[in-house]
């Protein structure tokens, strides 16, 4: 709502009060939103992704649909790739892969996450520089979003191959 500062600060106060939740699901969608809205402020951003990553590890398996919030908040780590910070972090190839990971592991149980894998799987073969692959890859999040009816996911998806197509 063009007010990220107020989001930050109640994003802060409802990951602090879900210290000690047994409530994975509602701790991985807090803190990944918070990775989101600390886009700007990278190491804080980079910090709440990597706590997300816990998080998700922690949870044996995916428990509810919500989770996709947080999960698709770790999307800070392919921007920050693109954007060159991953070279401050030695880890980051690792987190990359594991977010895909723990994404592959929430369609199985979640089909509606598909689209987004797709999304973020087709960027992670775009960084890869492997172009054909990451189109082939967001063609197929393309047809999930459109089977689902994920209109947001859809249009995200078509943004991002239209941005790219240009450069190949």
């Amino acid at each position: 709502m063009d007010r990220p500062r107020e989001a930050v600060e109640v994003l802060r106060l409802i990951t602090s009060a879900m210290l000690g939740s047994v409530d994975l699901a509602a701790q991985i969608s807090a803190r990944g939103a918070l990775a989101l809205a600390r886009i700007g402020r990278h190491a804080e951003s980079v910090e709440a992704a990597v706590d997300t990553l816990r998080l998700l590890r922690a949870m044996r398996r995916p428990s509810s649909h919500s989770a996709l919030i947080g999960i698709s908040g770790v999307e800070v780590l392919f921007r920050g790739r693109e954007a060159g910070l991953s070279r401050e972090y030695e880890q980051w190839g690792h987190w990359e892969r594991q977010v895909l990971h723990e994404l592959s592991r929430y369609c199985r149980v979640f089909p509606v996450g598909t689209a987004q894998y797709g999304l973020w799987c087709g960027l992670a073969h775009w960084l890869d520089d492997s172009k054909e692959r990451a189109l082939s890859t967001w063609t197929q999040g393309l047809g999930a979003a459109r089977r689902l009816s994920l209109r947001q996911d859809e249009a995200t998806i078509a943004a991002e191959m239209r941005r790219r197509q240009d450069t190949v």
